[in-house]
């Protein structure tokens, strides 16, 4: 359950907790922002002061393991660790809601764990973190990024979007003919061919903020394109589809993928959830497949 405080009951809450951990901030996930409640963010501040991963070795962008946005996607407490220097810090990030607006409350603690340093050694432990860190939001076998790093992607991008007045473009593309590839050539010949789908994503995406592809399931891709004019995206969406179905893989130039793709545009629906999202193309692609090979469903019917 999401805890409910006014500016004032929050601001007690975060006396007491100081008085136990090192360091006890309200931030605003979505535009990574600390909240100073006792002094507000006006016009004329200056925003990098706030940037709530700047107190990560100053670092410059959002952290990759952004626990304040898993927080308040998932509605439940969630947990990593940080580094700064030869210090590790252990941080909570709690959903809360001040006034009505979602915010997350972060408790940041330093690790002087002896029994757990000397377990791996210091440079043991913080290489395990890192690299698990790395690895959360990506798929091994194509290195796009993955079905956790698009659901927290999205739900960053659909609030900016709220925020902003923008548009998201979300489209899922089922591609068939793995199967017959791995019966046929082999299961190595079948990741090969996935990644090569992977590849072709990747290269077609524009390289713009917010746009990226992701490996969304075993067979599935997901494309995420960030405020694209509706007639530019209809355009996109018929090119990757014939660049996929004329796709040709080098010593197996017979093999021929076929693809059904379903996609959502934000300003459909301004409320939805990602869940919600996710629900909408997978329909989408059904109706595509219906429809016969190589098609894209732009609407549920």
């Amino acid at each position: 359950m999401t805890p409910h405080y006014t500016a004032e009951g929050l601001e007690r809450a975060i006396a007491e907790l100081r008085a136990v951990f090192d360091i006890v901030r309200v931030v605003e996930p979505v535009r990574a922002l600390e909240s100073h409640l006792s002094q507000p963010i006006g016009d004329g501040a200056q925003i990098d002061e706030y940037n709530c991963h700047a107190v990560w070795n100053r670092r410059k962008e959002r952290c990759l393991n952004c626990v304040g946005l898993r927080a308040l996607q998932e509605g439940a407490r969630q947990t990593k660790y940080e580094f700064v220097n030869d210090e590790i810090y252990y941080v909570i990030a709690q959903p809360i809601e001040v006034d009505g607006m979602p915010m997350a409350m972060e408790i940041i603690c330093k690790v002087n764990d002896q029994v757990l340093l000397s377990a791996y050694g210091l440079n043991e432990f913080v290489s395990r973190i890192t690299a698990f860190n790395a690895g959360l939001h990506m798929d091994e076998l194509t290195g796009l990024f993955n079905k956790r790093y698009f659901d927290e992607k999205l739900f960053l991008l659909c609030n900016k979007a709220a925020l902003n007045k923008t548009d998201v473009a979300v489209a899922l593309l089922d591609v068939d003919g793995f199967e017959h590839v791995a019966g046929h050539f082999g299961h190595q010949v079948a990741d090969e061919a996935v990644i090569a789908i992977g590849r072709l994503l990747s290269a077609n995406v524009s390289r713009r903020r917010g746009d990226f592809v992701a490996r969304y399931g075993t067979n599935t891709f997901a494309l995420v394109l960030d405020n694209i004019p509706r007639l530019l995206l209809r355009e996109r969406m018929v090119d990757l589809v014939q660049r996929v179905t004329t796709l040709r893989l080098l010593g197996y130039e017979d093999v021929r993928l076929n693809v059904a793709v379903g996609v959502f545009v934000l300003s459909e629906n301004r409320a939805v959830s990602v869940t919600e999202i996710a629900r909408i193309i997978s329909r989408r692609v059904e109706v595509a497949r219906a429809a016969g090979f190589n098609r894209i469903a732009f609407a549920d019917r």
